[in-house]
């Protein structure tokens, strides 16, 4: 039998942690999921909080490090926006709920947890264009990453119509806090575009040459 790396005990915590939640989270489950003994878990992890961390630790490397998160895609927006709805779409949704549930109740777990929210929120504000106020992207940003979190926990089962629909209907009232009135709500709900393209185009298209813009991008509502 091969040994047990770090990796594969962090891998089925994971595993533990997504169907059964923190309380499920024990040596002893651990040990019996993977058929090893308390010595082979203590070979890697000193104690269950030395463990936790580093699964933790783990998470927040999968979920921060991805290439649309780190901002590698520069010049090609729609090259851009595939890489950003790639990396949505590899998201562990349940297990996203099961940590941000558990830092409900542990300080520490609720630390990693929004710093995690505050990369992914500061790395969507980058993608509007300068023109736009900073403190403006940066609400824009909150306001599209919230609901992204919202439709994750109130619609775990969401489909893909579905979430589109609420997409263009965010992207309606992105463009109607950076943009004056010139295209109709209807017509930015039914042109299917992500919030910050749609508004984008629209001062392109109508905007005088100082008008706040906001640069293309994905949307982050699940697909």
């Amino acid at each position: 039998m091969n040994r047990t790396r770090r990796e594969d005990w962090l891998e089925q915590g994971f595993e533990v942690l997504r169907d059964g939640g923190e309380a499920a989270l024990t040596i002893d489950r651990l040990c019996k999921d993977l058929q090893r003994t308390k010595g082979a878990f203590y070979h890697h992890f000193a104690d269950v909080t030395v463990y936790s961390d580093a699964l933790l630790a783990a998470w927040e490397a999968r979920n921060t490090s991805l290439a649309a998160l780190r901002g590698e895609v520069h010049g090609n927006r729609q090259a851009a926006r595939g890489v950003i709805e790639a990396a949505v779409r590899g998201f562990d949704v349940p297990l996203e709920r099961s940590f941000r549930a558990w830092g409900l109740r542990d300080p520490r777990v609720h630390a990693f947890v929004a710093r995690i929210d505050e990369r992914r929120i500061a790395f969507l504000s980058t993608r509007y264009a300068a023109t736009v106020p900073v403190a403006t992207r940066r609400k824009l940003a909150r306001l599209e990453y919230a609901v992204f979190v919202g439709v994750q926990q109130l619609y775990p089962e969401i489909s893909a119509p579905v979430a589109r629909d609420l997409e263009r209907t965010l992207a309606a009232a992105l463009v109607a806090v950076v943009e004056p009135p010139t295209l109709s709500a209807a017509t930015h709900a039914d042109s299917g575009l992500s919030p910050a393209t749609l508004a984008h185009r629209a001062g392109r298209r109508a905007a005088p040459a100082k008008s706040s813009r906001i640069r293309g991008k994905a949307g982050f509502l699940p697909r």
